[in-house]
């Protein structure tokens, strides 16, 4: 199959709610309706649920119990609510494909998210909720592969499994990556320019035309998330830390190095989206 006809197949490629599609468009709109949306995403049970189970988490700490979306607006911030909502359409409206294991495909996926935005907090101008949703999405383009191109997906694990590299396998045998894919599905979800280079760009944040905080910021959060699931020393962490890459971010390096431990952590607030999706 080629790289076109993995969004030309109406069996794989995933339709996200529509209220989730407005909230992407939000993006670049700043005279959002947030009460039209609240309700919008209320009209959803399903989805204002698990919103609601994410935004009473213990991860959020607010102060009361928040019963409707609207207080979840008023609590939590429009930016913060629209994150939960993608974060909650997205992940449902995918079916990981059997070549994946569910559990290890989201929650690496909701890790890095977190990583991203806790890195975005410490730097200049990058927006922590935009980072979070690139990251969010940074490897979609695996499930369509998955998807669309079963064997060849199954070649290329085999092929990682006796040490080949992810890019260099995928291109070998496809043509393309998943970077590729993830790129384009959300250009063709329509997100913002900055999402869209963001994953275009997330393995190599310095062949960027102009230069991707968010790509950068991915990187970053992809290399802390490995050095953590592989039990890093944190001195080493700290010796390997792109930091070249997160210069150009504007971060606060001391501030990120002197909570490393912390920035680093493998915990997130969308567990319940990870238990849910099919």
């Amino acid at each position: 199959m080629s790289f076109e006809s993995l969004f030309t197949n109406a069996k794989t490629l995933p339709n996200i709610p529509k209220v989730v599609q407005e909230l992407i468009a939000s993006f670049e709109n700043p005279d959002v309706d947030f009460d039209e949306v609240s309700n919008k995403v209320s009209m959803d049970p399903v989805l204002s649920a698990k919103v609601l189970r994410m935004a009473n988490s213990a991860h959020y700490g607010v102060s009361r119990s928040i019963e409707n979306i609207s207080d979840g607006v008023v609590l939590l911030g429009f930016p913060a609510l629209r994150t939960m909502v993608l974060a909650s359409g997205i992940a449902g409206s995918m079916t990981v494909p059997k070549t994946l294991d569910r559990r290890q495909f989201w929650s690496r996926n909701f890790l890095v998210a977190e990583i991203t935005k806790r890195l975005a907090k410490h730097c200049d101008d990058v927006d922590p909720e935009s980072a979070f949703t690139a990251g969010m999405i940074h490897a979609i383009g695996e499930l369509l592969i998955h998807a669309g191109e079963p064997e060849k997906a199954e070649q290329i694990q085999e092929a990682i499994k006796l040490g080949g590299k992810l890019k260099a396998t995928e291109e070998s045998i496809l043509g393309y990556t998943y970077v590729d894919v993830s790129a384009e599905l959300a250009t063709r979800w329509k997100f913002p320019l900055k999402v869209v280079d963001g994953l275009k760009y997330q393995s190599a944040p310095e062949k960027a035309e102009n230069f991707s905080e968010i790509a950068a910021l991915i990187r970053i959060a992809k290399y802390l998330y490995e050095a953590q699931m592989n039990n890093v020393d944190e001195n080493q962490i700290k010796r390997d830390f792109p930091l070249e890459l997160a210069l150009k971010c504007k971060m606060d390096t001391q501030t990120v190095m002197k909570n490393i431990a912390q920035v680093s952590s493998l915990e997130t607030a969308f567990t319940s989206v990870i238990e849910d999706v099919h």
